[in-house]
């Protein structure tokens, strides 16, 4: 599922585990998103965003870990309601999985 390449992290999800865990990593991974993102917007160079790009994998990483192992309940809940396509019904799960994750400090 994750490897470590050129001294940072990848993670390969599938499509539903990256979209139930998108609404969390939103929160988690703020800082290292607004910068990474902030970078792209004074258009630097991907090639000199290395560190920006290791931070909010690994953020990105450490939040789907910890999910896993201490939301585990709330993200297959989660997944399998996304599954279904009604995704305006899942709301609720959503909530639910992102108090987990911050209630375990998930990302930090």
């Amino acid at each position: 599922m994750s490897e470590i390449v050129n001294d940072a992290p990848i993670l390969a999800l599938k499509s539903d585990e990256l979209t139930a865990i998108s609404s969390v990593v939103a929160l988690t991974c703020l800082e290292q998103s607004n910068k990474y993102t902030e970078a792209k917007l004074n258009k630097i160079d991907p090639k000199y965003l290395n560190n920006e790009r290791k931070d909010l994998l690994s953020c990105t990483l450490n939040t789907y870990s910890c999910a896993k192992d201490e939301c585990a309940e709330e993200l297959d809940t989660l997944k399998a309601c996304l599954n279904r396509g009604r995704w305006a019904k899942c709301k609720d799960l959503t909530t639910a999985l992102q108090k987990c994750a911050l209630k375990k400090k998930c990302g930090a």
